[in-house]
């Protein structure tokens, strides 16, 4: 744990730097999606649920694009506006792949709706949802992407990843999505609806952008990929940011485990109406007891530095706690795994370390979400 007591940036670095940390750092936007039941208490059934139709059913929704399907039985998708992997409802949606030029694209769509008018299709009503994402849209392009629709057409089951590219008739893409309904083992539907963004409740997705841009500025530094915001992880830190005791502590392994069994790494940090540049830097700090930012073996006290340069680590999720007198971040994969840190920590480029390493990156860190 990492307990801050200094008063931050200097009046000077203040000045000169705040408007650039602000301005000048490459934030990379979130999107999080909170699943509300009917019966959540912070909004009225209702209003969520009126509120979800309007997000996932209607052709009035917020996704660009063309919709190739005449009805509402498949709900536009879109980049930010995707069923979330924390959701429990996430595995029951198929979402067709496709792109506004593609011809088969639109051979898809007339199967999939003749599919989804029949008679077989009591089969999985209340089991499975359907959506559209158009490859074709420039704001799409990474959400297909990560799902590999690199060829469109393609049908995709959210929960076991079975895709389906093959003939473009009624009775083939039924037979499939009958398999699909008999092998995912799903309950019921409960009536969850998926509230986007999550600003309507928390104003995560500006701290979000804050936490991001404080780490990756350093990973910059150090010359590592990227990390992206992660909702699932931001959820498990906040859980623990909001009851840790007075004198900070790691959460217990199983308060922060992954579906697949991994423990996700954490950072965690205690002070004074904290914000995130100000802990992040101090977590990198620990940089000045290695030999240049490569690692020490038997020294103690590197962990966070050597957890924000951790190779492998691609996502990341923090909260505040407690009147930001707690803050944590946990990380995914994990760090500090035994024997692996030097191949695994990454000490800043040449010509990228200390002050001049962070300008030549985007920003100071420190002055970063800065009251």
């Amino acid at each position: 744990a990492a307990a801050i007591t200094s008063p931050g940036p200097t009046k000077m670095l203040e000045a000169r730097h705040r408007s650039s940390a602000r301005s000048n750092a490459a934030w990379q936007t979130a999107s999080l999606c909170f699943v509300l039941l009917s019966s959540f208490p912070v909004l009225a059934a209702g209003a969520a649920a009126e509120r979800s139709r309007d997000s996932f059913g209607s052709r009035g929704s917020r996704c660009p694009g063309g919709d190739p399907y005449v009805d509402e039985q498949v709900a536009p998708l879109c980049a930010g506006h995707f069923p979330e992997k924390a959701s429990s409802g996430y595995g029951r949606w198929v979402v067709h792949f496709y792109g506004q030029k593609c011809r088969r694209c639109r051979e898809a769509a007339l199967a999939l709706r003749t599919v989804l008018s029949s008679k077989q299709s009591q089969s999985f009503t209340g089991k499975l949802r359907f959506g559209a994402v158009d490859c074709h849209e420039a704001s799409n392009e990474r959400l297909c992407k990560e799902h590999g629709a690199w060829k469109l057409p393609l049908l995709l089951a959210l929960r076991n990843g079975a895709r389906y590219s093959g003939a473009l008739d009624a009775a083939a893409i039924g037979e499939w999505v009958w398999d699909v309904a008999a092998t995912s083992n799903l309950p019921a539907d409960t009536k969850e609806w998926l509230l986007c963004p999550a600003f309507e409740l928390y104003d995560e997705p500006r701290l979000a952008r804050e936490w991001l841009a404080a780490h990756n500025i350093y990973r910059c530094t150090a010359g590592l990929k990227m990390l992206t915001w992660d909702s699932k992880l931001f959820l498990t830190a906040k859980r623990w940011a909001d009851r840790a005791p007075e004198k900070l502590q790691h959460s217990p392994e199983d308060q922060r485990q992954s579906p697949s069994g991994a423990i996700y790494g954490e950072n965690v940090a205690i002070g004074t109406s904290l914000w995130a540049g100000q802990v992040v830097a101090r977590w990198h700090d620990e940089i000045r007891s290695t030999q240049g930012g490569r690692y020490r073996a038997h020294k103690t006290g590197l962990g966070h530095y050597t957890q924000l340069v951790w190779r492998r680590t691609q996502r990341v999720g923090c909260s505040f706690g407690q009147n930001r007198r707690v803050a944590i971040c946990h990380y995914d994969p994990g760090g500090n795994e035994r024997g692996k840190h030097l191949s695994q920590v990454a000490p800043p480029l040449p010509g990228y370390s200390g002050l001049e390493g962070e300008e030549r990156c985007g920003a100071l860190v420190e002055p970063i979400g800065a009251p």
